[in-house]
């Protein structure tokens, strides 16, 4: 009983992990800092300043040549048609498919592993083995996101957070972009499904291993009633 218990209490504690990656994923995917980064007029870069911010679909962008701060709307997709080079249309797309499958998955882990704290499910899918295999799923596909914009990052980001037409006046944000917290979101929950299972391994190992220990003076006990019936 008492096994069975530190098991579920296991499970539950994975459970609320869960709702906490989870959490993260939705804020990583409905927020706009998976870049932020400054600029500069090459003409008067003294006078300048510009900041810009944007996630997977949204951002802002503001800027100031000299005369006060005027802040504009970023729209992604629109930025991708106007110009083919601002970012890669794989990543991008391969970024916001993997996160989408992350959250999907993560909803199955939290969902079985409710489901394991108040029962013990007959079929594998839905048992313990199915935990293992949503958290790894969830897991695999944080790491897609997380490598997909990172090499975004590097082979685009890096050197240009601009569109076309800011280009065209002269401005410039070679290497003053950085990864915003919205990508380290992803990162966190990456961890967090480790954490799962990590607590479903150790829960389920800690039960395995008293039910051997209860177990074998059970089978002592009757291997001696038989040598004396014997």
């Amino acid at each position: 009983m008492v096994k069975m218990m530190f098991q579920r209490g296991m499970t539950l504690v994975s459970f609320l992990t869960c709702c906490a990656g989870l959490a993260l994923l939705l804020a990583a995917l409905s927020t706009q800092h998976w870049i932020v980064g400054r600029a500069h007029r090459q003409t008067n870069s003294n006078l300048s300043d510009g900041r810009i911010q944007f996630g997977l679909f949204h951002g802002l962008k503001n800027l100031n040549v000299g005369y006060g701060w005027r802040s504009y709307d970023i729209n992604v997709v629109q930025l991708l048609n106007e110009d083919k080079n601002f970012m890669s249309y794989g990543l991008w797309v391969t970024t916001i498919g993997s996160v989408c499958f992350s959250i999907l998955f993560a909803v199955f882990s939290a969902v079985f592993a409710l489901v394991n704290t108040a029962t013990t499910p007959v079929e594998a899918i839905t048992g313990i083995p199915g935990l293992y295999l949503w958290n790894s799923l969830a897991l695999l596909s944080n790491l897609a996101a997380v490598i997909t914009w990172g090499i975004q990052y590097h082979l685009k980001l890096r050197r240009n957070i601009l569109s076309f037409e800011d280009r065209e006046n002269l401005w410039n944000s070679d290497g003053l972009a950085v990864l915003g917290y919205s990508f380290w979101f992803v990162v966190g929950a990456a961890i967090i499904h480790i954490l799962n299972i990590v607590l479903i391994f150790f829960g389920s190992h800690q039960a395995n291993r008293d039910s051997h220990k209860t177990l074998k003076p059970i089978i002592e006990e009757k291997g001696n009633g038989a040598i004396m019936l014997y």
